[in-house]
């Protein structure tokens, strides 16, 4: 009965992010003005449009080699490109699925059935999501240090070095091997959205790293450079719509937008993205129309570039 109610929960919380993602969206297309999204969208340059594609490519490349060296300090070798075919698939999936289930299930489950070693390989998963947050976080803050001068740069840096060090504490208390046993009995009471499960989850899977810290330093810096190369995407889809955005907006605002989309209220971070993108890319002069065309045209590069993992996906299939 509990785990009847358990998957109900689960479908309703499913549910509810699909329509929030759907007002979200659709009140922001009901306030823009759709004839300027198509007049903005006829005029694409085709040349930084590739050039942002080719930069996804890096993302890609950067994001398996994370992935690949902490597979390996677990001992679970997989060729860089056997690898690299996985992780296309699961970008392929993330396209439909929340990110649990596209990025992160998917890949463990293609590296479990032909390695084994599940725990260990979901361990890895885990470790990369949490590892990925902390470099996006630390790239924001580096951008910002350059800018603590400018009104701009004052009105986000306490919510970064916040969030910074909040993320740096909590990681420090998973890698204590200890962590008190009565705080590990309340985390995993917590009932909401299967919260208390989950960070008992990472816990066990950041133990397995505890001593292999220049894996996860270099998990770290690889996350940062995945950061930089999403900032050029956006400079580039910016560059492609003919816009005049300064370069600070794209350091900051990017991972800013990055950060709300993972809250949990949406499909993705579909509809808080594009919420975040004319918000704080209205403060540098844009319109709604154009922020909201470079959101859209920013996320049409990695669908673009998740259809090659749907080709992979096929040519395995087979």
């Amino acid at each position: 009965m509990s785990e009847m109610k358990e998957k109900t929960r689960s479908l309703l919380y499913l549910l509810i992010r699909i329509l929030a993602s759907a007002f979200l969206l659709g009140l922001l297309l009901w306030r823009v003005d759709l004839s300027n999204l198509t007049t903005l969208f006829a005029s694409v340059r085709p040349l930084p449009l590739v050039l942002g594609f080719l930069a996804w490519l890096g993302v890609l490349l950067l994001s398996n080699e994370r992935w690949r060296r902490l597979l390996s300090a677990q001992e679970i070798q997989v060729p860089f490109f056997r690898l690299l075919v996985i992780y296309m698939i699961s970008f392929f999936f993330n396209n439909f699925l929340p990110a649990a289930l596209g990025m992160d299930i998917t890949r463990a489950v293609y590296v479990t059935k032909e390695r084994a070693k599940g725990s260990e390989v979901f361990a890895s998963v885990l470790t990369e999501r949490v590892l990925g947050m902390l470099g996006l976080l630390i790239f924001a803050f580096v951008a910002l240090m350059f800018y603590m001068n400018t009104p701009e740069g004052r009105k986000f840096i306490l919510l970064i070095v916040g969030a910074t060090v909040i993320l740096i504490a909590v990681i420090g208390l998973f890698l204590k091997r200890g962590l008190l046993p009565g705080l590990r009995k309340r985390i995993g009471s917590i009932k909401v959205f299967g919260l208390g499960e989950g960070i008992k989850q990472l816990y066990q899977a950041m133990q397995l790293y505890r001593k292999r810290m220049p894996v996860v330093l270099w998990a770290i810096a690889l996350s940062v450079l995945v950061q930089g190369f999403l900032v050029i995407i956006n400079y580039f889809a910016g560059a492609s719509l003919g816009l005049s955005i300064p370069l600070f907006s794209h350091l900051v605002y990017v991972p800013i937008i990055s950060i709300m989309a993972m809250i949990p209220i949406s499909i993705n971070g579909i509809g808080v993205r594009e919420w975040g993108y004319v918000f704080l890319f209205g403060l540098t002069g844009l319109s709604s129309g154009e922020a909201l065309s470079l959101s859209l045209l920013f996320f049409a590069i990695g669908i673009a570039g998740s259809l090659t993992g749907g080709i992979a996906f096929l040519l395995k299939a087979k």
